[in-house]
Formats: C-alpha cells, structure tokens, sequence
C-alpha cells in the first residue's frame, strides 16, 4: 500500500497497485537463538493474616459457651421450649 501524495491522482493510484503487487513483503525471520527463564513464584509468605480469623472464631465460641453457661437454668427449666423462647433467647445471644 502506498500514500499518494499531492499530486497523486487515479492513474498513481493503479499504477501503484501493480508495483505493489510485484514488490515481495519484506518479512525478517524470526531468531529463536534468545532464551527467557521465567522467575520463579515467591514463596507464600507466613504472617499473621490468619490469626484475625482465628480470634474471631475463638470469642465467637467464647460468647455462645458463657451465653449457655448463664442461660442454662432456663434452657433445661422445659422439657420442650417454645420457639418464641428460642426467638428470644437468639435476640439476647
């Protein structure tokens, strides 16, 4: 493909097309003679992310255990608690 110019018209326009045609692509070849090593992936590194979820879980299991210890004189006073006991008994949890 070529760009026609100022004074370029219709007839370079054709004319152009079939030297194009004629001229070969000018390809370089591809060199596989270089080689890439690929880094490694850096170790996982150990921190203290896990211990957030850790202490979470343990005053969650914490808080449910003090929650039965206080509320076990009503929850053993039935034999069946009605759900609206239970409800309750959530709420304040």
């Amino acid at each position: 493909m070529r760009a026609l110019g100022r004074g370029g018209g219709a007839d370079d326009a054709a004319g152009s097309a079939q030297t194009d045609a004629a001229e070969p692509d000018d390809v370089g070849e591809l060199s596989l003679d270089e080689s890439w090593e690929a880094e490694a992936p850096a170790p996982p590194q150990r921190g203290i992310g896990w211990l957030t979820p850790v202490l979470a879980m343990l005053a969650l299991a914490g808080w449910t255990g003090f929650f039965v210890w206080a509320m076990r004189a009503q929850l053993l006073a039935f034999p069946a608690p009605a759900p609206v006991l239970w409800a309750g008994w959530i709420v304040q949890w």
